[in-house]
């Protein structure tokens, strides 16, 4: 697996977790992680 690919896996599954947050502080870490992770996959 090829960093892109596991950077957008992590993604995918930190916007799974957001969906699934009960709090908007939870979903907005989540989506903070999700940014971080699709800037991560953009860089390679």
């Amino acid at each position: 697996m090829s960093d892109f690919e596991y950077f957008r896996s992590r993604a995918l599954d930190a916007r799974i977790a957001a969906m699934r947050a009960a709090t908007m502080t939870a979903f907005g870490a989540h989506m903070d992680m999700v940014r971080e992770y699709e800037r991560r996959s953009l860089s390679f």
